[in-house]
């Protein structure tokens, strides 16, 4: 069972935080993004700059999973957990990154999906099917994300954020790719500012960054 919770910023100084329940199930690749899209619609990074007496509270967190029937994780948690802290990934409030074990299922136009590595906030990392256990994935996805680590992406708002993937195709490839989401939002009327907008959707874009054979 896979569990997001998400936590939503007043935009008031001197408010409480107010938490959503969580969302249970297994998730799909397009409702791991969306969770995430989700994530950064309700709680816009630009909040988290300790002004006006709002003060960061991190909303990732760890989540182990056992992997579904004929299927693997390629990084064990602990060892995830001791790649993020070997290669000084932190969220916005200076703690180690969250480290998610997650089942998705399918093939996608890159490959196999390894990670998603989210800049300040979290490292998903998929489970495969046992078809690939005879694979060299355990150096793939180190040299991965220790390559995907040194990348930047773009400056975010609460319309644009991008983050990093990992796909392991049958060649034997490994492919990195940037994900730059726009989040569409839609005005209750046209004189209403952009912020108080609700989320309609999103598209999605990837660009190959790199790709290396093991």
């Amino acid at each position: 069972m896979v569990a997001a919770k998400l936590r939503t910023f007043l935009c008031t100084p001197n408010k409480t935080l107010l938490a959503l329940p969580p969302v249970a199930g297994t998730l799909t690749r397009g409702l791991t993004h969306f969770v995430r899209i989700l994530a950064h619609v309700l709680a816009p990074q630009s909040l988290a700059l300790y002004a006006d007496g709002i003060c960061i509270v991190s909303f990732n967190k760890d989540l182990k999973s056992k992997p579904k029937k004929n299927r693997f994780f390629p990084l064990r948690f602990g060892d995830a957990v001791r790649a993020v802290k070997d290669l000084n990934l932190k969220q916005y409030d200076d703690s180690r990154l969250a480290v998610r074990m997650e089942n998705i299922e399918g093939e996608f136009k890159n490959g196999f999906p390894l990670f998603d590595l989210v800049p300040e906030e979290e490292l998903a990392i998929f489970s495969l099917s046992e078809n690939l256990s005879t694979k060299p994935i355990h150096k793939a996805i180190m040299l991965a994300l220790s390559k995907a680590s040194k990348l930047k992406v773009k400056p975010k708002d609460h319309i644009h954020n991008s983050y990093f993937s990992a796909y392991f195709n049958s060649d034997n490839q490994v492919v990195i790719v940037r994900v730059d989401r726009t989040c569409k939002l839609k005005r209750y009327r046209a004189d209403d500012k952009l912020k108080n907008a609700r989320y309609v959707g999103s598209s999605c874009k990837e660009v190959v960054l790199e790709s290396f054979c093991v």
